[in-house]
């Protein structure tokens, strides 16, 4: 009995049983089992990805003190810009779904990397709070978003037996890379200066 073969990469479902341990790839024709060992290069794919671009909202802080004297505003609106800039990444849960389902987890990932790196290189420009703001709070708020739980989903389209413990590599690398990129930054900091640290930090997430 012939199929209908998803588009987006999406799991077969059986009417009879629950999620087989096979998976359509982005080709549409290939079958590739969950758990196999693409899957964990999947893993390591989006780990790495997630250290590089999700993770300056929680490090930027360590230059609070220039960004204040760079952009001439005071320290209460430049966290209120952080706060705001993790709190839409958060509220971008349930557009992600949507979007993925729309035009696939690849594009996603594609979309929110370009808001991050767009609005971290134009703060190299940017010269006011309001521009801060905008090119912070909402840009890299929205991209990190979108990155990081695209991120997820795609874990879960490769993982069945192990998706917990994807999940926990997956946030425990992450979290690991925070520790690694505070000190990088400052490093960055002293030997060129606020502005030309985030532009390089864009360039980097471009790389990426």
């Amino acid at each position: 009995m012939s199929r209908t073969v998803p588009e987006n990469g999406s799991c077969l479902r059986n009417e009879n049983l629950h999620w087989r341990n096979t998976r359509i790839a982005p080709d549409g024709f290939t079958i590739e089992p969950l758990d196999g060992k693409f899957a964990w290069i999947v893993l390591l794919a989006c780990c790495v990805s997630g250290m590089v671009i999700t993770n300056t909202q929680l490090v930027l802080g360590i230059l609070i003190n220039d960004i204040v004297i760079l952009y001439g505003t005071t320290v209460s609106i430049i966290t209120l810009t952080l706060s705001i800039s993790l709190a839409i990444s958060s509220f971008c849960g349930p557009l992600v779904p949507m979007m993925t389902k729309t035009y696939s987890c690849r594009k996603t990932a594609m979309i929110g990397a370009l808001f991050v790196v767009a609005g971290m290189c134009a703060l190299y420009f940017a010269n006011s709070a309001v521009m801060f703001l905008a090119l912070y709070g909402i840009s890299v708020g929205i991209g990190s978003g979108l990155c990081f739980q695209t991120y997820a989903i795609v874990l879960s389209q490769y993982f069945k037996k192990y998706f917990g413990i994807a999940m926990g590599f997956f946030l425990a690398g992450c979290g690991c890379s925070r520790m690694l990129l505070a000190p990088v930054m400052v490093y960055v900091h002293d030997e060129y200066g606020c502005r030309n640290t985030l532009i390089i930090t864009g360039d980097r997430k471009s790389v990426v």
